[in-house]
């Protein structure tokens, strides 16, 4: 990221559904959600925000306030539909592209991260955080993915301190490619996303997977084969480890240093293929275990209006 310049953006709105009473749709109170935002049909919209800086006609550069428009078109959006979790997408960014370094880390450069704690003002107007872990096609085949993936979900959590909703953006396959993600791909996507604490996570996509019906029959396979049992699997495992540990009132969090995932037991659990939607069933279910297991990879994050190890005791902390 060029010191001055600031990417255009794109403003994200996950809206309350009309007939809902609530505070939006899908992230209160509730451990890991995966929403499908592929589109069924042509829409484009590309916008410039601006180039920073610019120079006046007397060749001098200037700044443009993006602070303050940035602030207004946010305001403006809470006020026309004040339940929607409204963000950027792609931010904050981690630019850990360095993938020729010697040995890759994944760490965000500490120019980058100095950065987004500048940005401050635009995470305190925000409702959600939507960083982009898009897989470059240059990873397809290496082990870089999990390192790329984690640390640009971590500098979310960074900037601000997880008081408001993670959403990363993420996509079923390699950047610009119809390669689909392998197993090991999902896990290191939306496996890491959800055992560092986010909220959920965004599929996005292209019209290219619905370019033919022999595309379509392809994204059939994946979403009711590869991807959706591994959605199926994290999502009951989140729901698990609250009922477990945070008392429901609360998502689990990956320890410091600590390398777990969210995942069911194979020996305990199956999916149910016969179910109106794939759905998992307990083979057997020993409480204890579980619970000891989870715990000493996990710990909770409390939902608002909750607090305490197990987000047992009612509190206002946000």
């Amino acid at each position: 990221m060029a010191s001055g310049s600031f990417c255009c953006i794109l403003l994200l709105l996950l809206p309350a559904p009309a007939h809902a009473g609530g505070p939006g749709p899908v992230l209160i109170n509730r451990p890991f959600v995966t929403i499908w935002n592929i589109p069924t049909e042509n829409c484009a919209e590309n916008k410039m925000l601006g180039l920073l800086p610019y120079y006046t006609s007397e060749g001098l550069p200037a700044t443009w306030d993006i602070k303050k428009s940035e602030e207004l078109t946010l305001q403006l959006g809470k006020t026309l539909r004040p339940d929607g979790y409204w963000g950027f997408y792609g931010f904050p960014d981690c630019y850990n592209d360095n993938f020729d370094s010697l040995p890759y880390t994944g760490t965000c450069p500490m120019v980058e991260q100095q950065r987004n704690a500048e940005l401050g003002w635009l995470w305190e107007s925000s409702r959600a955080l939507y960083p982009s872990i898009y897989l470059p096609t240059r990873l397809n085949g290496t082990n870089k993915v999990l390192a790329y993936v984690r640390h640009r979900v971590a500098e979310a959590f960074a900037v601000f301190n997880g008081s408001i909703p993670v959403l990363p953006y993420s996509q079923i396959a390699f950047n610009c490619t119809v390669n689909f993600l392998s197993q090991e791909d999902l896990i290191n996507t939306i496996g890491e996303s959800a055992a560092q604490g986010t909220a959920g996570i965004v599929l996005w996509g292209s019209h290219i997977y619905s370019s033919s019906k022999e595309m379509c029959l392809r994204l059939k396979d994946y979403v009711e084969g590869p991807l959706g049992h591994y959605i199926v699997n994290v999502t009951a495992s989140a729901e698990l480890c609250s009922q477990s540990l945070c008392s429901g009132q609360g998502r689990c969090v990956r320890r410091e240093n600590k390398l777990g995932f969210l995942h069911l037991d194979p020996f305990r659990f199956a999916i149910d293929l016969q179910a109106g939607k794939p759905w998992v069933v307990a083979q057997s279910l020993e409480a204890i275990d579980d619970t000891i297991r989870l715990a000493k990879e996990f710990s909770c994050q409390c939902y608002n209006k909750w607090q305490g190890p197990r987000c047992d005791t009612q509190g206002f902390t946000e």
